[in-house]
């Protein structure tokens, strides 16, 4: 989203479903490569799984009373006919009849009752895995929350911190997050407070699965205020700094998203020392995926800030830009040159872009606007030679 002139911001929309996994893909997108002792333990797992389904679903039964499967609402909210995803790659309509299967619906229904039930943690690790996986579908999407599965999702992330519980619901958030109408119901569920804690006091793994689902979430601009009362922002600057590759770009994707549009939050992301940890990730970050999400992060901390302007000068992030501008991936020399054009903006930061341009130092804005145009262009043609 640009406006006035070359002022730009950006939110952080591409949110594919895939990135919830730390391995890449899906927990079943590996199948054919396991080994026989891993498939053994697979299938161990799968073994305990049906025998706590059987259990749960009887000890449920026997609360609840008998009441037919058409009847029965185990809570949460109904997501809409057609889930989002990037608005770049639309998904056609929806057919009136839904295309899961009746067996499936089943086993989602026992899922979740299983992560909601009292039997051992093995069990319910399986049980929340499974919905993980699902939720990469969108027509799962659907049968997953209709089935009740955010408010079980939720108390699985109130689990010990340490836990595979606690790090599949989160992933099954995650997941579910991309859809609109789920942001808002996985937050009046309570999930916020949860994450955060995942995000400061979890295992590694739990702490990027609490990120990717902060990260969703925080495009509902009321989920973001709660993000921010809740203490988010400073264990995902610090994520970005000590976290492994995987947990920093989702964490940078999440302070994205929280700086959009929204002064109350880009001063708290400032004050947290996020810019200083965002100029070097930019340009050390551990992959290109990480330093893209740097340079979206401080793009959208730079729009109508002068503070925030102002300290990424003082932290070094104008050679960096002019870097990235000639060296960098396509998105991130988007980025960088929007965000040097930001800076254009403000007197001091104008004559410091102008003085790494080599440009005299009364320079306008438009000339030295020009110059970061030319550095792209000048990289355009050396890729075509």
């Amino acid at each position: 989203m640009a406006r006035e002139g070359s002022e730009a911001e950006m939110k952080d929309v591409t949110l594919e479903e895939g990135e919830a996994s730390s391995e890449g893909g899906s927990p079943a997108s590996k199948k054919g490569k396991r080994s026989p002792k891993k498939e053994k333990k697979r299938q161990s797992s799968f073994k305990m799984l049906s025998v706590g389904l059987k259990q749960a679903s009887s000890s449920m039964s026997s609360l609840m009373g008998k009441r037919s499967p058409k009847n029965k609402k185990d809570g949460g909210d109904e997501s809409p006919r057609s889930p989002g995803g990037a608005p770049k790659s639309p998904k056609p309509p929806r057919s009136p009849k839904s295309p899961v299967r009746e067996v499936d619906l089943k086993k989602i229904r026992e899922y979740v009752m299983l992560c909601k039930s009292d039997q051992p943690v093995p069990r319910k690790e399986a049980a929340a895995r499974e919905l993980w996986t699902l939720a990469l579908n969108n027509d799962y999407k659907v049968a997953i929350v209709s089935a009740g599965a955010i408010p079980a999702l939720v108390l699985l992330c109130r689990q010990p911190p340490s836990g595979k519980c606690a790090e599949y619901g989160a992933r099954a958030l995650w997941n579910l997050a991309i859809n609109a109408e789920n942001k808002v119901a996985i937050a009046e569920a309570g999930a916020v407070r949860p994450l955060v804690t995942l995000m400061t006091n979890g295992s590694v793994h739990c702490r990027e699965a609490a990120a990717g689902a902060i990260r969703n979430l925080a495009v509902n601009e009321k989920n973001q205020e709660e993000i921010v009362a809740e203490g988010g922002v400073r264990p995902l600057v610090e994520l970005c700094s000590a976290g492994d590759v995987a947990g920093a770009e989702v964490a940078a994707r999440a302070l994205w998203n929280l700086a959009y549009n929204s002064k109350k939050n880009q001063s708290k992301l400032v004050e947290a020392g996020a810019i200083g940890v965002l100029v070097t990730m930019s340009k050390d970050g551990g992959s290109d995926a990480c330093r893209e999400a740097a340079a979206g992060a401080l793009r959208n901390l730079s729009y109508e800030n002068d503070d925030a302007r102002l300290d990424m000068v003082k932290n070094g992030a104008i050679p960096v830009l002019a870097e990235i501008c000639v060296e960098g991936t396509e998105m991130s020399r988007i980025h960088a040159a929007a965000l040097l054009k930001n800076l254009n903006s403000q007197p001091d930061c104008l004559r410091a872009v102008a003085a790494e341009f080599q440009l005299p130092d009364d320079s306008s804005k438009a000339a030295v606007d020009a110059a970061v145009e030319s550095l792209l262009s000048r990289h355009a043609t050396d890729s075509t030679a």
